[in-house]
């Protein structure tokens, strides 16, 4: 498979849209002198992770830290197309490695490269990666795609072959981070090294301190592959309490970054001089994840989400537009697919109707009266009251929140509203997470697919992904969502290297989603930035974590 085929018209677009978006630095740099090495970036982080090993992530916030440090095989850039990172080149079938069956994959990395601590960085630590993943003592989140490697084979000390038992056309997406087995090798087990919370990569940076609620702090790796890089001396990641906290801290200067703004905020920041933003299209959409199983057993369905007919009924008495227009000052989009952006999107899906008149038609249908006329529907004796959680302390999503329940309750849906803190919605199996264990009813968070939507839908939505004591809570299908025909779907998509193939697939997955209504997508996200007008050499990427190019950021005043 070439890689050159997924350089398609969409994501084309959106990395034309991350180069016009920055060219006022890019311009600067090139008419100015060229960036001098020294001084300090200070990132302002709303959400403080539980751990910095990406392979235990329950946050997107662990990924935006430990990716200025940590590095794999491969990474993606703002137009969709894969590059080398620690691989010397990309694999394809034009290269010889990739088989022509596509069963085998081959590795050659850079000679040459080193850990932060100085220790060569091998073939063996890549096997050692897959080993560690598919260890059952290991609490990781997912195997997805590493469960079909028959083998991996370290023939010399910078060639990796990959041996699959079937085809896995996504292999790409494999090794985003490779862990240092000097390190780790001897181990029982990595849930509780001390790696987790200071690792230890190959990236521009490398982590000196993690004072929990107040700072993280990353220094020059001084053993980085590229001479001369980075130019800063080091990254600091600022706890903040909210994103309007971090809004006022990088007004005044306390902080020169801040990850993740809502749509709502730009407005606000674009009467600013000196503070820009970075703004792409994204994949990730704020939705309504819908628990279809009672206390996390898939077998035994939800008293309330798990038909269908309630499932759709929510759905039509929520008017998604509304919220986008009056939350979010039509910044948004309102949301239409699991896979919104990128080449296996289809443009044809059209936005869910407004129609509370058919909510209470399908909850009728579904055996829900207001028997005892309180406004409140119940069935059997039982009240038609549903919880709703997320992330407590982000003001949008309080406002979305409030704007459900009130346009729910026009059609007798009680809605209590119960946020818990980030690591408490975002946490593990072992952490006993309502949302691992399934003792939910609705979560509203943004998950979404990256330019390869395989770990996404399959890893969020296939039936083998739900997470069970069995398999020690490896998954995120945290609906408890079960369709043998989606499972068919993307199946089928991951096992053929025909792309026209794979998006046929996943677009009959998306609409099998949209029919089944694991989750309501309320609104498709913005990728929204800030930073002072003294970071250069920031560049957003819609398929990449904010720091993905961190070894090009300097002071630029």
């Amino acid at each position: 498979m070439r890689v050159s085929r997924y350089r398609l018209q969409g994501a084309r677009v959106l990395g034309m849209l991350c180069l016009l978006l920055m060219a006022g630095v890019s311009l600067a740099h090139a008419q100015g002198k060229p960036p001098e090495r020294g001084g300090t970036i200070r990132i302002g982080l709303w959400q403080e992770p539980s751990t910095l090993n990406p392979y235990y992530a329950t946050m997107y916030a662990t990924n935006l830290v430990a990716n200025v440090a940590l590095e794999g095989l491969v990474a993606v850039d703002p137009a969709g197309n894969y590059y080398p990172v620690l691989a010397a080149e990309v694999p394809s079938v034009a290269n010889g490695q990739v088989s022509a069956d596509g069963m085998m994959v081959t590795y050659r990395l850079r000679p040459g490269l080193r850990w932060s601590d100085g220790a060569p960085v091998t073939s063996a630590d890549v096997r050692f990666t897959w080993e560690a993943l598919m260890n059952p003592a290991n609490r990781v989140v997912t195997r997805a795609g590493y469960d079909l490697i028959e083998k991996v084979e370290t023939p010399d000390a910078t060639t990796v072959v990959v041996r699959f038992t079937r085809l896995y056309a996504p292999h790409l997406t494999l090794f985003p981070y490779v862990l240092p087995r000097h390190v780790l090798g001897s181990l029982p087990d990595l849930n509780q090294t001390p790696f987790n919370r200071l690792p230890l990569g190959t990236g521009p940076f490398r982590i000196a301190e993690w004072v929990s609620g107040s700072h993280m702090t990353f220094e020059r790796n001084a053993h980085y592959r590229v001479s001369g890089r980075p130019f800063l001396d080091r990254l600091i990641f600022k706890m903040v309490p909210s994103r309007e906290v971090g809004s006022a801290q990088i007004k005044t200067g306390e902080i020169d970054v801040l990850w993740n703004l809502s749509e709502y905020q730009i407005p606000d920041f674009e009467r600013l001089a000196d503070v820009k933003l970075a703004i792409t299209s994204s994949s990730l959409s704020e939705k309504l994840v819908l628990n279809q199983s009672a206390g996390g057993d898939p077998a035994a369905p939800h008293p309330i989400l798990g038909d269908r007919r309630v499932r759709q009924a929510l759905q039509h008495a929520i008017n998604k537009r509304v919220l986008v227009e009056k939350l979010l000052y039509g910044k948004a989009k309102v949301g239409t697919s699991e896979v919104p952006h990128g080449w296996a999107a289809d443009p044809s899906i059209q936005p869910s109707e407004f129609n509370p008149d058919r909510a209470r038609q399908l909850l009728r249908e579904a055996g829900w009266q207001d028997t005892d006329r309180d406004g409140v529907l119940d069935k059997g004796g039982q009240p038609l009251k549903l919880r709703l959680s997320t992330t407590s302390g982000d003001k949008l999503r309080e406002l979305v929140e409030q704007l459900v329940q009130e346009q729910l309750k026009a059609v007798g849906v009680a809605v209590t509203i119960e946020n818990v803190l980030p690591t408490v919605l975002f946490g593990s199996w072992g952490d006993r997470s309502p949302r691992k264990r399934g003792t939910y009813d609705i979560q509203m968070y943004s998950p979404g697919p990256s330019i390869d939507p395989d770990a996404y839908l399959y890893g969020f939505y296939h039936s083998s992904q739900i997470p069970t004591e069995a398999n020690a809570g490896a998954g995120n299908n945290s609906s408890r969502y079960r369709s043998a025909e989606f499972d068919r779907a993307v199946e089928e998509a991951r096992g053929t290297v025909d792309l026209d193939k794979r998006r046929k697939a996943y677009i009959r997955a998306a609409r099998l989603l949209n029919e089944d209504l694991p989750a309501i997508i309320l609104y498709t996200r913005l990728f929204v930035d800030a930073y002072r007008t003294r970071v250069g050499g920031y560049t957003p990427n819609p398929w990449a974590w904010l720091g993905w190019d961190a070894q090009s950021w300097y002071v630029a005043q």
